[in-house]
């Protein structure tokens, strides 16, 4: 299982663990085009601003820096060129005499200032006559969108004239549209939803019918004034600064906050670099494919939508030494990327070492021979590594005797290296898990890779986009116990920071027993502030494919399939909020549960099958109410883990990394699989940037008039949205002087949504019964009024639609601290850090009492 290969040649002495020459860095990483074709005056394409720093910036400081680039007042623009500065009655002959001037021209357009033109040089030189028709398409034109871009003020020409053209701000230079101010002022759109847990459905053919919600950019308080004309006389072309021509103030929106954020226009890719992607387009049959390989070539993210290409290998693989192995080649790309830190297992000869312990060197030195010993070698996030015997650590000093045992089982020479594991993180995407470490999902899958190492992969959600990514990924040699203890107590510790750890408050994992338990023993060291909590589709929807055999005849196949969605359904919503919320209605759900499945509905879809019944009741008391600690909701109702009950986001991630455009594949080396992933990270970080820069640019949605709307994701935005929605079905009254009582009233909405998510519940704990069908039949009044009792009959033509899920009615009790902070005894907030419908049901009684209107504007504090 464990692959062997010679010592690898050629590893940097600083970066290896092994005694070696250093060989030189290949320098094609550093590779970026340029904008024309050789002139040097034109600057290099989207260098890009590093941004891994911020993670590890404070909150409050990343707030201050954020607010400090939020001004909408005028901002003073920045598009620094090399210019020839002219004033009237000078020799225009002589004005490329001395050499350029580089100016920040914002500075002196609109301004008065001592010269009149700024022409740019004779690199740029174009026919004063019909130098217009092909301004847009000029090395003149892309220099200057270049520079706008380094400057964080993307620009764009927007007419002027046959003579003239006038450069204004991207975006935000045009005045908002009257459809769109009509479409914000239309009350009876109903656009697409959202959910924070297993959105995607929501996205499908059933969510596509309704409208989505399109964001643009915010010029409702007036457009940006930002502006300069360019101008072509005989000598060439020149900004024009006459009678103070232009405007160089940005006004009505904020700046981005650095320039890798902002989107490379076609524009800028070269002409060659555009053909070559197309070819790549039409060879591999795969839009996607083209954009991989513009990133991988030249590092220019284009939506591929737009552009798409097929990543190859570059210069940097098609000159590596073709002696090192696979392992070699892989570890030899981690140390030169500075972006990847990883940690390393293996079994290494002595002598190869550079630093030996006093027991290791007695051993090398007591009888001549070459020994050999197990070492974890790590890349920190500096860059500096380190190389340690696994024996000075007493929970993966078992590993030496492992390897032993791997060598004389082998037959290995001893001065072949075996490797044991890898694990590795991609900073630039660690940055992201940082914002939102609460819960992480953990699973193993194999076929990466076609030396038979299984791949364990951690990912985590983003909580402002609603997107899952994979942050850290580990290759084992086997899914036994001692390897994932060498994963939870040391790689773990080794790539994640201890604070982003101490943050973890919940690991959602599958049914691996050697798995769970040494997440088990992490709780008390690695993670001391999270909790387990098991897959609900693994336990209840694998559990039944494992252990219900039902021999239904095809006929009647359809109706059993439905009754085992219902008891799957039913299994399912004690993992969700609103349904059982303490001991007590957990027990009767439970008890109504056995109930339904001896009941002769169910005993009729089974064809009369009496051995199928008891089985299901094994199987329900066996496999399922065993694991009750670990998936109901109650119990972790006051930990913050967004109502997570499922792994299935994360099994989605191991699709998706083989069916990705540039998935990895079982027949894939070491070296390849663990590019092809490095190539995924860097596609998934520039598209979250590009995410959050469209709404951090197009902050105006017309489908929210929230005082919210501007300062949030459209996701987090619509989350809320929903949640104001729904505050007309409910109605508070005050208890006590700090207590307030809520109760859920539909009857007294004026619109009640279509259907609820949450039924009342009172202290009695009375229970109504009812179908998932039946439920948009019943009114909100007939609900109101019934008494606890079945709302439906069993038919015998319609036995699959009459099975029913029990609903509580409740009075929710809302309590105000000293300090104002409000909190709600259905701990929504503490679970997803969302504020309640009942919370804002109670701040809209007390604004009404005070005779004001509350803004549904919620400060919150995490």
């Amino acid at each position: 299982m464990w692959p062997t290969e010679p010592i690898p040649p050629g590893l940097p002495d600083a970066a290896s663990p092994f005694k070696s020459k250093p060989t030189k860095t290949n320098s094609s990483d550093s590779h970026r085009f340029n904008v024309d074709d050789g002139t040097s005056s034109v600057s290099k394409l989207h260098a890009p601003v590093q941004l891994s720093h911020l993670a590890s910036l404070g909150v409050e400081e990343i707030h201050k820096l954020l607010e400090s680039d939020q001004d909408t007042g005028p901002t003073l623009g920045n598009v620094t060129l090399e210019v020839y500065p002219w004033k009237e009655f000078d020799d225009k002959k002589k004005v490329f005499d001395g050499p350029p001037t580089s100016l920040n021209i914002c500075e002196h357009t609109g301004k008065i200032f001592k010269y009149d033109r700024l022409y740019f040089g004779p690199a740029y030189e174009m026919d004063e006559n019909n130098w217009t028709q092909g301004f847009e398409n000029s090395a003149l034109y892309k220099h200057i969108l270049q520079k706008g871009i380094d400057g964080r003020n993307p620009l764009i020409s927007n007419g002027g004239g046959v003579d003239k053209r006038k450069i204004v701000c991207k975006g935000f230079y045009r005045k908002e549209r009257k459809a769109v101010a009509a479409k914000k002022s239309d009350k009876s759109i109903v656009y697409r939803g959202v959910q924070a847990v297993n959105d995607r459905k929501l996205s499908r053919p059933a969510g596509k019918s309704m409208p989505r919600k399109s964001s643009n950019a915010d010029t409702s308080s007036g457009s940006c004034k930002f502006m300069f004309y360019i101008k072509c006389d005989e000598i060439g072309p020149y900004i024009n600064l006459e009678r103070n021509a232009g405007c160089g103030d940005h006004n009505n929106h904020p700046l981005a906050i650095s320039s890798e954020c902002i989107p490379v226009p076609l524009k800028l890719v070269p002409e060659e670099v555009k053909k070559t992607a197309v070819n790549v387009v039409e060879s591999a049959a795969s839009h996607a494919a083209g954009r991989n390989f513009l990133l991988r070539d030249s590092q220019i993210f284009i939506n591929k939508a737009r552009m798409a290409y097929l990543a190859k290998l570059s210069d940097e693989e098609k000159n590596s030494d073709s002696k090192m192995g696979d392992f070699g080649r892989m570890i030899d790309q981690f140390e030169r990327e500075e972006d990847i830190s990883y940690t390393i297992l293996s079994n290494v000869p002595l002598s190869d070492l550079k630093d030996l312990s006093k027991d290791a060197a007695s051993e090398l030195d007591g009888d001549g021979q070459n020994k050999n010993v197990t070492v974890a070698t790590t890349k920190g996030d500096d860059g500096n590594i380190t190389c340690k015997e696994v024996s000075s650590e007493d929970e993966i000093a078992h590993a030496d005797n492992i390897a032993k045992e791997q060598r004389q089982e082998r037959a290995l020479d001893v001065t072949q290296i075996l490797f044991m594991a890898i694990g590795f993180v991609y900073l630039p995407l660690l940055r992201f898990v940082k914002l939102c470490p609460e819960v992480i999902w953990c699973d193993i899958t194999s076929h990466s890779n076609n030396k038979g190492f299984h791949l364990m992969t951690f990912s985590c959600r983003n909580s402002g986009l609603a997107k899952q990514s994979v942050f850290m990924w580990l290759w084992l040699p086997d899914q036994k116990r001692f390897s994932f203890r060498w994963v939870f107590q040391h790689a773990l510790k080794m790539l994640l920071p201890l604070h982003v750890r101490l943050r973890v408050r919940f690991i959602m994992k599958d049914g691996d027993p050697q798995q769970r338990n040494e997440i088990l023993r992490s709780l008390l060291s690695v993670f001391p502030n999270a909790i387990e909590g098991s897959c609900g589709w693994h336990i209840v929807d694998r559990g039944w494919h494992s252990h219900i055999r039902a021999c239904i005849a095809k006929a009647y196949r359809p109706h059993w399939n439905k009754i085992v969605k219902k008891i799957h359904t039913w299994i399912y919503s004690w993992m969700k909020p609103g349904f059982v919320e303490d001991p007590d209605e957990y027990e009767i759900s439970k008890a109504l549960l056995i109930r339904f499945i001896c009941s002769d509905v169910v005993l009729r879809a089974a064809r009369n099958n009496k051995a199928l019944i008891i089985d299901i009741l094994k199987f329900v008391r066996s496999h399922v109410f065993v694991y009750e600690q670990q998936y109901l909701f109650y119990l972790r109702k006051r930990v913050k883990h967004y109502a997570v009950a499922h792994g299935t986001q994360h099994e989605g991630t191991n699709t998706a990394l083989k069916e990705h455009s540039a998935g990895i594949k079982g027949t894939m080396n070491m070296d390849i699989a663990a590019k092809t992933i490095i190539l995924q990270s860097k596609l998934k970080v520039e598209e979250l940037n590009a995410m959050i820069y469209r709404d951090f640019s197009r902050s105006d949605k017309p489908w929210s008039i929230s005082p919210t709307s501007k300062h949030l994701l459209s996701f987090a935005e619509a989350l809320l949205k929903a949640v104001r929605e729904r505050t007309c079905l409910y109605t508070a009254r005050r208890v006590d002087k700090r207590i307030f009582e809520v109760s859920f009233t539909p009857q007294q909405a004026k619109h009640a949504p279509a259907s609820t998510a949450e039924s009342s519940q009172s202290k009695a704990c009375s229970v109504q019964l009812k179908s998932d069908e039946i439920d948009k039949q019943v009114t909100a009044g007939d609900l109101a009024t019934t008494k606890p009792r079945l709302l439906v009959e069993y038919a015998d033509s319609d036995d699959a639609k009459v099975a029913p899920l029990p609903l509580f009615e409740r009075k929710r009790i809302v309590t105000v601290a000293d300090d104002g902070t409000l909190s709600c005894e259905c701990c929504k907030f503490e679970f997803s850090s969302l504020p309640c419908e009942h919370l804002e049901s109670v701040c809209h009684l007390v604004h009404e009492a005070n005779g004001s209107k509350f803004a549904g504007k919620f400060y919150v504090c995490c």
